[in-house]
C-alpha cells in the first residue's frame, strides 16, 4: 500500500510522519493562474522560496511532491496566449523546484503538460470526475501517469479489481472522503472551488459555499448520511 498525504507546509511534518508508507505529498500556493480543489481562503499563505525548501525537505524524506492544479475551469482563458504565458511561467518554475508531479483536471492543460513539460508526470484529478473505463482508458492514452477514480467507487473492490486488470497506469483512491453519497452538488462544487483560487478571478473571494452549506443541513438532518458517505472504513 502507498499512501499520499497532504502537506500544511510545517516542516514537522514529514519527520512526524517518517516510517510511514507515505510516497508522495501534495499542495499548492494559496493562489494561482490555475487554481485548485480549496478556495485560497482555507489555504494557508506560503511563498514560493518556501515551497521549494520543503520539496526538498519531502525528497529528503524519500517522498515526491505533487502540485495541484486541478481546476476544474478555467473560465476559456486556456486558449489566450497571455494566460499561457503565465501559465508556462509556473509549470517551469515547478519544474525548476524539482516538483515530480501535478494533478490536473482540464483535458486540454493535460495535453499541453505532457508536450511541453514532459519532467512532469500528471495525475489525473478527482475532479475528472472518472466513474467508467471508457473514461479512464481514454485519460491513459492522453497520457497520463496515475488516475483518481470516482469516490463512489471507493467501496466497490470488484469494480477497482476491474480498472486495475484493464489500465496499465497507478490508480489512486481518496479514502477520507466525507461527501454525500452521489452527491448532487459535486460538479458545481468542483468549479465553485476552482475559481475560488484562481489569482485575478473577479469573484476569488466570496466566501459563500452553497454545497457545504446544503450537504452539512442534509447531515444533521440524516445522521446516516454520514455512514454512507464514501470514506473507507479501517
Amino acid at each position: 500500500m502507498r499512501l499520499t498525504m497532504s502537506t500544511n507546509w510545517d516542516e514537522r511534518l514529514y519527520r512526524e510522519l517518517a516510517g510511514l508508507p507515505i510516497t508522495t505529498y501534495y499542495g499548492k500556493l494559496k493562489e494561482d493562474v490555475v487554481g485548485g480543489g480549496r478556495p485560497s481562503y482555507l489555504l494557508p499563505q506560503v511563498s514560493r522560496e518556501e515551497v521549494a525548501r520543503q520539496v526538498d525537505l519531502i525528497h529528503q524524506a524519500g517522498a515526491e511532491f505533487n502540485y495541484v492544479l486541478n481546476s476544474a475551469c478555467l473560465g476559456n482563458r486556456e486558449y489566450q496566449e497571455l494566460y499561457q504565458r503565465r501559465l508556462f511561467e509556473l509549470l517551469g518554475w515547478l519544474v525548476d523546484i524539482g516538483t515530480d508531479m501535478v494533478s490536473v483536471a482540464v483535458p486540454y492543460l493535460i495535453e499541453l503538460i505532457k508536450r511541453r513539460f514532459p519532467a512532469l508526470k500528471v495525475s489525473a484529478s478527482i475532479f475528472c470526475h472518472i466513474d467508467n473505463l471508457h473514461m479512464a482508458r481514454f485519460y491513459e492514452k492522453l497520457g497520463v501517469d496515475e488516475i483518481t477514480i470516482i469516490q463512489s467507487l471507493s467501496r466497490q473492490p470488484a469494480i477497482l479489481r476491474k480498472y486495475r486488470k484493464a489500465l496499465k497506469v497507478d490508480l489512486q483512491v481518496i479514502v477520507n472522503n466525507a461527501c454525500l453519497f452521489g452527491c448532487p452538488f459535486r460538479r458545481y462544487h468542483s468549479n465553485i472551488n476552482s475559481h475560488s483560487s484562481q489569482c485575478g478571478y473577479e469573484f476569488q473571494n466570496v466566501k459563500i459555499d452553497y454545497p457545504v452549506l446544503n450537504c452539512s443541513s442534509v447531515r444533521l438532518s440524516n445522521p446516516v448520511e454520514i455512514i454512507r458517505s464514501p470514506w473507507v472504513r479501517p
